[in-house]
């Protein structure tokens, strides 16, 4: 009797350890692991702009198997898992995880909600999904005309000119004072001035700021950081800024797009330089890529018209390049417009490369439609397929209705082995620009 107590003790402790048992059929326990978070989701409530959060989530092992933790990951940058060490990523069974992820709320304004993500060896769920909730609320309020912003774009200014835009910085709640300890802009082509402002029975500063009379020309990207205290609270933001630093001549366009094909020869839009200043000007040169040509007209001492077009050598297909306007104006002796375009074919060809096939005895044949894009009646000299199973044939359309759209039909020929069968098809015309027409052909034989 004693030793049959013994061994019910021992099958007990084994159950409970893991291990195999000799139980019923249908009551043994799989031998894997078993994930299980009380919470999934931490709410931590209103947080200041700048204010820290920890969130802390138990995992319990309820399996009979060890629980191997891969990774924890969060959703964004600004909630950041605990790192786990090589102990800590096995978690056997009954034992328990405190996974730990630090919530930033510095540059985040409204309702929050991020994920962290633990990827285990888990196999009913692997991917386990937590979330940090908060609602973050703002004790500075940075305003544009009279609206919140992020982001402050001033637009185009010359050296030496007041930006007429304005940025108040403000309490959110009334009866309340922003106290500044540092603005900082982080760019040497712009000064600001400061004043105290009232506003809503919140006290606060205006900023204005100025392009510098020394600023280079070009495009601003830079940022405004603002520190101080809010009702004791230290506060710690930023506004992004943007604008253009223009000099002396004005230009228009700021950029040649034309998105739709250009045939050789034709023209791109006009740029237009003047000037309202009392310094008069020259445009000593036009230089450009190969794509394009340029024309130079002086309309007055004030201004002048470029006229730009493609040139007839160009070849078929997108380019970009740039157009450099050299003045005679020490502070702007450059202006660069970019330039971007395509160039289209004098002949066009549809579809441009064709796909035969050989499938059952079947053979297909594919109509080419070629057409002129210039003055004057497409002619085709010659049509010769390069390879012994393609044909290429002229279509003759006694009644065709446009003398620049002819046809040309390919065809699958002869006997080819099994398998993929390339060759050219190439068209002489009578196109001085274009004389020759390649279309590749793809025969899949079956």
């Amino acid at each position: 009797m004693k030793r049959g107590i013994g061994c019910s003790a021992l099958v007990a402790v084994c159950v409970t350890c893991g291990l195999s048992t000799p139980a019923a059929a249908g009551d043994e326990a799989p031998n894997e692991p078993k994930l299980v978070v009380k919470e999934r989701t931490v709410k931590m409530g209103r947080l200041t702009e700048g204010q820290r959060a920890t969130a802390r989530f138990v995992i319990e092992n309820v399996g009979v198997a060890p629980l191997f933790i891969d990774r924890v990951t969060a959703s964004c940058g600004c909630t950041v898992p605990r790192k786990l060490t090589e102990d800590e990523k096995r978690v056997d069974p009954g034992e328990s995880l405190e996974i730990v992820a630090e919530f930033n709320s510095k540059r985040r304004r409204g309702k929050q909600r991020k994920s962290v993500s633990v990827y285990s060896n888990d196999p009913f769920e692997p991917l386990l999904q937590l979330f940090v909730e908060a609602e973050v609320v703002t004790l500075l309020d940075v305003q544009v005309k009279d609206r919140p912003a992020r982001r402050f774009s001033f637009g185009s200014v010359r050296p030496g000119t007041p930006i007429d835009k304005t940025v108040d910085i403000l309490p959110t709640e009334p009866g309340r004072t922003f106290e500044p300890s540092s603005l900082e802009i982080r760019h040497t082509a712009l000064t600001f001035t400061t004043e105290s402002m009232r506003k809503d029975d919140r006290n606060g500063v205006r900023v204005r700021f100025r392009v510098d009379p020394d600023a280079q020309i070009g495009q601003i990207v830079t940022s405004l950081r603002i520190a101080g205290k809010v009702g004791g609270v230290e506060v710690d933001t930023g506004l992004a800024i943007n604008g253009e630093v223009t000099g002396l001549l004005d230009y228009s366009p700021v950029s040649l797009k034309q998105l739709q094909p250009v045939l050789p020869g034709n023209g791109l839009r006009a740029v237009k330089v003047s000037t309202d200043g009392s310094e008069p000007f020259e445009i000593l040169s036009v230089e450009s890529g190969r794509q394009i040509l340029t024309e130079v007209h002086r309309d007055d001492g004030r201004s002048y018209s470029i006229e730009v077009r493609i040139a007839d050598s160009a070849p078929v297909g997108p380019f970009g390049t740039f157009l450099d306007i050299h003045t005679s104006l020490v502070k702007q002796p450059l202006i660069r417009i970019p330039v971007f375009s395509s160039v289209r074919p004098r002949v066009e060809v549809t579809p441009a490369a064709v796909l035969l096939r050989i499938e059952g005895g079947r053979r297909s044949d594919r109509m080419v439609k070629l057409e002129a894009l210039v003055p004057g009646a497409l002619e085709l000299v010659d049509v010769v397929a390069d390879g012994p199973y393609v044909r290429a044939t002229v279509i003759e359309s006694p009644g065709r209705k446009s003398e620049s759209v002819r046809h040309v039909e390919i065809a699958a020929v002869g006997d080819p082995p099994e398998g993929t069968h390339t060759s050219l098809v190439r068209i002489s015309t009578n196109i001085a620009d274009q004389p020759i027409l390649t279309i590749p052909v793809r025969l899949i034989v079956r």
